[in-house]
């Protein structure tokens, strides 16, 4: 998860603070994101080296400084970034966690006929209950254009997303319910335009802050080797994001609630009875 963060928000360089308390299993882990994102990274450590931390020091090359002075120049002279990047701006204000009780609610589009379901699940709740009284209930509208989302509704969204849900897929998941309305259950069918089937159930033009969450997905499930390189988008599977498993589909609902979303309700079509002849 944090590989496919770091290349998907263009993150340079990581300062771990208090390194001396972390454990030789957390610094192999930290070396192995390291070594796969080529990154900076910088550990502070209080007091001698740690026993866990020598042995992995004596196989990369490092810079060690003592002197206060030094490791300012250090961090000065690293690649630092002092603003964010184009179309990265609501990862830069996080949303409070947990949600303060007078955080207004979002209802998600209504769900698409498309696509369809092949085995829905029994008994999954189509609106999650909300425990306060007399709720502050926003509706967002379905995703037409990129041009449509510069209002404050969907800015406060897209912060929630990224604060509050830690799984890239499952974050891209909750921002394609944003988008689309999409119940969890048609998540797994979702599909993206490629060149070989531009027609797809997500359109190429989404909006800004979309994209880093779907790059994130894609990252994350390459690394899991669900995704086939060496063959088209078509058929690596790689036009497929969400591949969910039923305690996943689960996961994304909680996700969805966690982040104040609601599925919009169900509208039953109205009944026609046939009429009788006389």
């Amino acid at each position: 998860m944090a590989a496919a963060w770091t290349q998907a928000l263009g993150i340079s360089h990581y300062v771990i603070c208090r390194a001396h308390r972390i454990t030789a299993r957390h610094l192999e882990h930290l070396m192995a994101l390291r070594e796969h994102t080529r990154i900076q990274l910088t550990l502070v450590v209080s007091g001698p080296t740690p026993a866990a931390l020598a042995p992995i020091l004596k196989a990369v090359p490092h810079h060690p400084t003592e002197a206060l002075e030094s490791a300012r120049l250090h961090l000065q002279t690293g690649q630092q970034q002092t603003s964010a990047p184009a179309g990265h701006d609501h990862w830069w204000h996080p949303a409070p966690l947990p949600a303060p009780e007078d955080e207004p609610w979002y209802e998600l589009p209504p769900r698409p006929r498309r696509p369809a379901v092949v085995t829905p699940r029994q008994g999954a709740p189509a609106r999650p209950s909300v425990d306060r009284p007399h709720p502050i209930v926003i509706a967002l509208p379905a995703f037409t254009h990129p041009d449509d989302y510069p209002g404050t509704s969907h800015q406060a969204v897209a912060q929630r997303i990224h604060t509050r849900i830690a799984h890239p897929v499952h974050a891209a998941a909750v921002a394609a319910r944003v988008l689309a309305g999409y119940d969890t259950e048609q998540l797994s069918q979702i599909t993206l335009s490629t060149p070989q089937r531009p027609s797809a159930d997500l359109p190429a033009n989404l909006p800004a802050w979309m994209l880093p969450l779907q790059e994130a997905a894609r990252i994350y499930t390459e690394l899991q080797g669900h995704i086939r390189t060496d063959l088209p988008a078509h058929l690596s599977g790689a036009n497929r994001p969400f591949r969910l498993t039923s305690w996943e589909q689960d996961d994304v609902a909680h996700a969805t609630e966690t982040c104040r979303l609601i599925p919009a309700p169900i509208r039953k079509r109205p009944s026609n009875p046939r009429k009788r002849r006389p």
